[in-house]
């Protein structure tokens, strides 16, 4: 999935004719340049999907590409809740990953580990107290193996 993904971006979204990046294209990679779709070489544009691709990539290639022996498959993302917001908990499950794909290993709030706000870990669903507002919060997951029992 990850270099199927990453073919596809590279094909298609590329405009290697003209050193662009359209914003977006069909699922058949025809580029759609209508209204500002054209705009394909705006900062924001380009910044967005390269940006994006980044970011997935890094994601699908630690969850899906190169498991196996003395492979590592986890990776952290980091999410600062605003102080003001007055959430009580956030979701930090990653886009576009199917149940039984990811799980949470670990959870730190501004350094400290804290094992307790892995209580919600199978909903994704990570807690939060008011302190906890407007500081660092670091999720490890760690892709999980397929189960080869199941046909």
């Amino acid at each position: 999935m990850a270099r199927e993904t990453t073919a596809f971006w590279n094909l298609f979204f590329l405009d290697h004719d003209n050193r662009g990046i359209f914003f977006r294209v069909t699922a058949d990679g025809l580029p759609v340049i209508r209204g500002a779709y054209g705009q394909k070489g705006s900062h924001s544009v380009a910044g967005y999907h390269s940006f994006e691709l980044n970011y997935l990539a890094h994601l699908y290639m630690r969850a899906h590409v190169g498991r196996g022996a003395g492979t590592d498959s986890n990776f952290c993302l980091y999410f600062r809740p605003s102080a003001h917001s007055g959430q009580h908990s956030i979701n930090v499950l990653p886009d576009c990953f199917k149940p039984g794909t990811l799980q949470l290993v670990s959870v730190r709030v501004n350094g400290i580990e804290r094992p307790e706000l892995l209580s919600e870990a199978e909903n994704f669903q990570v807690p939060l107290r008011e302190s906890d507002l407007g500081c660092d919060v670091i999720v490890e997951f760690s892709a999980m193996q397929p189960d080869k029992t199941k046909s």
